[in-house]
């Protein structure tokens, strides 16, 4: 390995404690019923597992699939086929950039070509979040539509090798605050573990 590899990667262990601490402080569990199964996985949220961390700040978050408008080769009966709006294609190159950016100065050994569990935490503006009586807005993109973006940018940027090694979104959230962003932990997938936990449940 490269020294200046080796240095960045000293650097990024460094920051995995601090990385850690700071998901834990973010995301406290806040569901009864479901806290014996978020405990049992935020434990396995651990410094060895983490592979990778990105911080994105954006004002919005974009949805692939709202973005998609359907265009007609030539005149008449030409073939048609999805294009992208503006709007996409400036969210994709933007995140594109600041992952390319930030996963040089983290040492890794990309692409990630094992399974790994991604976690995906897009932060809202108190404004979107919230409608004026001060819930939820039902007006959110739904949370599985707003993976698709930021796995195939991930992919494209040449952090992981294909999109379907993500075997996991455990811990995914929308949630609030006054600097919107995305933040994405990739750690490394247990499949046994995960086999393992399955078998007992049958």
């Amino acid at each position: 390995m490269a020294p200046l590899r080796q240095n960045k990667g000293r650097i990024f262990e460094q920051r995995k404690a601090e990385v850690i601490a700071k998901f834990h402080r973010e995301c406290p569990l806040k569901t009864p019923a479901l806290s014996a199964i978020e405990k049992q996985i935020k434990e396995a949220f651990s410094i060895d597992r983490l592979l990778a961390h990105f911080v994105i700040e954006t004002e919005s978050h974009v949805v692939k699939k709202n973005n998609r408008p359907i265009f007609r080769r030539g005149r008449g009966r030409g073939k048609t086929f999805l294009g992208k709006t503006d709007r996409l294609i400036n969210a994709e190159g933007y995140y594109l950039l600041e992952m390319t950016k930030q996963a040089a100065t983290q040492g890794a050994g990309y692409p990630i070509d094992f399974p790994i569990w991604v976690i995906f935490l897009f932060y809202f503006s108190p404004t979107d979040y919230f409608t004026k009586k001060g819930q939820i807005s039902l007006t959110l993109p739904d949370l599985s539509n707003l993976y698709q973006l930021p796995e195939d940018c991930l992919q494209k940027a040449g952090v992981i090798k294909n999109d379907s090694l993500i075997h996991s979104h455990d811990l995914s959230r929308r949630l609030v605050s006054d600097k919107p962003r995305l933040e994405i932990f990739i750690l490394k997938h247990n499949t046994e573990e995960s086999w393992k936990s399955h078998s007992k449940n049958l």
